[in-house]
């Protein structure tokens, strides 16, 4: 996917798993991404659903996913009427706040 792991900017990647509690990641780029990083994820079944819960609690979860996982965890996510941050990881891209 476009690169996926390689094209990953990681002092970003390691900037936001600082500010998380628990990290979930969907998908195989994601994981090699967190593995460069030498990040286990928490979650790697069920990642919208425990996001979900954890924001509920007031943990915060930070999902590791390629850009082609985005939609519907966006759509799960705005179902449950949450706020979310999508951060953009690919080198030389910017993030949004919804």
């Amino acid at each position: 996917q476009a690169g996926g792991a390689r094209n990953t900017d990681l002092i970003r990647l390691r900037g936001e798993l600082d500010k998380a509690k628990l990290v979930g990641a969907i998908g195989v780029e994601a994981l090699v991404a967190l593995k460069q990083v030498t990040v286990k994820p928490d979650y790697l079944y069920g990642v919208r659903e425990a996001a979900i819960e954890a924001a509920y609690c007031g943990l915060p979860f930070l999902v590791v996913c390629a850009e082609d996982g985005v939609s519907t965890l966006v759509q799960r996510l705005e179902e449950e009427n949450l706020d979310y941050g999508i951060v953009d990881l690919m080198k030389d891209r910017e993030s949004t706040n919804m």
